[in-house]
Order: C-alpha cells, then sequence, then structure tokens
C-alpha cells in the first residue's frame, strides 16, 4: 500500500491542523509517513497546501501523483487535479461550490 493525499485550500482554513491530524492516525496506526507543507502565503486567503504519503513500507520523500485530492476551495481543483493518479479521487463539499 502507498497512496498519496494532498489537502489544498485558503491559508487559515485549518489546513495544517488537518494534515498533521491525519499524519499522526497513520503514524500510530503503523503506517509509515512522510510530510510536505507548501505556503504561497501566511496570511489567510493564500492558496496553501499538506500532502501526506502513507505506506506500509519505508517512505523517505514525496512521489509524483495524488491518490485523493481533499479540497477545501475553488482553486484547489484547478491547480492540482493534473497530478491525479488514474484512481485517483477528489473529495469536496459540493453544496459550497
Amino acid at each position: 500500500m502507498d497512496y498519496t493525499i494532498k489537502i489544498g485550500g485558503e491559508a487559515g482554513q485549518g489546513i495544517l491542523t488537518i494534515g498533521d491530524t491525519l499524519a499522526r492516525l497513520f503514524a500510530r496506526s503503523g503506517y509509515h509517513v512522510f510530510t510536505h507543507q507548501d505556503y504561497e502565503s501566511r496570511i489567510r486567503g493564500g492558496h496553501n497546501i499538506y500532502q501526506i504519503r502513507v505506506a506500509d513500507q519505508p517512505v523517505m520523500a514525496s512521489r509524483n501523483g495524488i491518490d485523493i485530492l481533499v479540497v477545501l476551495d475553488s482553486a484547489t481543483i484547478p491547480l492540482h487535479e493534473k497530478e491525479l493518479t488514474t484512481d485517483g479521487l477528489i473529495v469536496y463539499d459540493a453544496a459550497a461550490t
């Protein structure tokens, strides 16, 4: 098993909290985890991402392709959908779009 989850949204939406919580959950469940954060802006409104790679074998870096894209703002899909794997999923709130 080897999956990459990317969470994207505006600064101030709790992306770091969500990413850290998921990474800890996977690590405490016995999986190997590698995380990467990208902050375009620390000011509320700028686009930020948190990427988690979770695997059943040791991982030392990110990999190409996103298996699950978690969308918290309207900019995330156009910015990152091209990174989805063939079977990749997009998770978003349809009522909020």
